[in-house]
């Protein structure tokens, strides 16, 4: 009866709203706003069993770096050493809600760098799309290919 009624069913409260969807700046130059996740754990290789995603959002150049864990002093020397001594400094870093990125190590160096640090919203992967596809198409598929071929 009630699924029936138009009057009852615009009155309805619906639980799962959804916001519209939000518009971004995109950056004007290659290696100035990257993404930051992990993938893992994974099967060790050299003690690494994480991996450190970084696409630019620019290229969509995709970086990844093997790690032993996520702490934030391996989080932030990783990314001293395996995208910064590389491509140079960056304007913007785009975080989950991981505590290695929450830590004061992680904003210190964000301030240190001069870098702007946005942390995405929790439990809504649509934000992090880039890296969600990167994860599920091209390493997971390559590591079942790495791993099948052994």
């Amino acid at each position: 009866m009630i699924r029936s009624c138009i009057r009852c069913q615009r009155a309805k409260v619906t639980q799962n709203t959804r916001s519209s969807i939000g518009t971004f700046v995109l950056p004007n130059a290659r290696f100035v706003h990257i993404r930051i996740d992990f993938i893992g754990p994974l099967l060790p290789s050299d003690g690494n069993k994480l991996y450190m995603t970084i696409p630019d959002r620019f290229t969509r150049w995709p970086d990844v770096i093997p790690m032993p864990d996520m702490t934030a002093e391996t989080t932030a020397r990783a990314l001293m050493y395996g995208w910064i001594s590389r491509f140079g400094c960056i304007a913007t870093i785009t975080v989950d809600q991981g505590t290695n990125f929450q830590s004061n190590l992680f904003r210190e160096l964000a301030r240190i760098l001069g870098c702007n640090r946005i942390r995405r919203a929790a439990y809504h992967p649509q934000t992090y799309g880039i890296i969600e596809r990167l994860h599920r198409h091209h390493l997971k598929s390559s590591l079942k290919a790495h791993n099948h071929m052994k």
